[in-house]
C-alpha cells in the first residue's frame, strides 16, 4: 500500500522569515515617529502646540485640497480652525470648541506680510489647498518672554524664534 504525501498546511521558513523582516522594518520607521510625536504632545508648550498646529494644517490642507483658516482672537487667547464646505452649525461648533493657550501664555497680536503693517488682535491666517498659507507672524509672550511663531508661505514648518520679531527684520 502506497502513501500519499500531503503538503502540509503552514508557512515555510523563507515565507516567515520575509513575514517578520517586513514587519520589523515597518517598526523600525514608526517606532521614533509614534514616541516622538507622543513626546512632543506631552512635555509641549503653548508655542510649540501652536507651531504643530499650524504644520499639522498645512499638510493636511495639501492632503485633503481643502482650504483651512486658523482663526486667532488674542485678547482672549482662543484658537479655533474653519474650512469652506463647513455649515451654519459646524462653524457655530467651531467657535465654540476654541483651543486656548497655557495659563501664562497670552497671545499678544498677529502680524501679516501686506500692504497694511499694524499688528491684528483678531486675525484670520489662511491654508490653501496648494499647500501654501498667508505669510505671517504670531507674537506671544510666558515666562521666559516674547516669542515669536513664523509662518511663511511656501514652507511646511512654521517655526518658532525667541523675541519679538518683524518682518523688517527678517526679510
Amino acid at each position: 500500500m502506497k502513501t500519499e504525501l500531503r503538503p502540509s498546511p503552514g508557512f515555510t521558513l523563507i515565507e516567515l522569515v520575509v513575514a517578520v523582516s517586513i514587519l520589523g522594518m515597518v517598526m523600525f520607521f514608526v517606532l521614533p515617529v509614534f514616541n516622538r510625536f507622543q513626546q512632543s504632545s506631552e512635555n509641549s508648550s503653548s508655542p510649540e502646540k501652536i507651531a504643530d498646529l499650524i504644520n499639522a494644517l498645512k499638510k493636511k490642507s495639501l492632503a485633503q485640497s481643502r482650504s483651512y483658516t486658523l482663526h486667532i482672537d488674542a485678547p482672549a487667547a482662543r484658537l479655533w480652525i474653519t474650512h469652506g464646505a463647513m455649515d451654519s452649525e459646524a462653524l457655530e461648533k467651531a467657535r465654540e470648541n476654541k483651543m486656548g493657550t497655557e495659563a501664562g501664555t497670552d497671545i499678544l497680536d498677529v502680524l501679516f506680510f501686506s500692504s497694511d503693517p499694524r499688528p491684528k488682535s483678531h486675525a484670520r491666517i489662511r491654508f490653501s489647498r496648494q499647500g501654501y498659507s498667508d505669510w505671517a507672524m504670531i507674537h506671544l509672550r510666558d515666562q521666559d518672554g516674547d516669542i515669536t511663531i513664523m509662518i511663511e508661505p511656501f514652507l511646511l514648518k512654521a517655526e518658532i524664534v525667541k523675541g519679538y520679531e518683524l518682518f523688517k527684520d527678517c526679510i
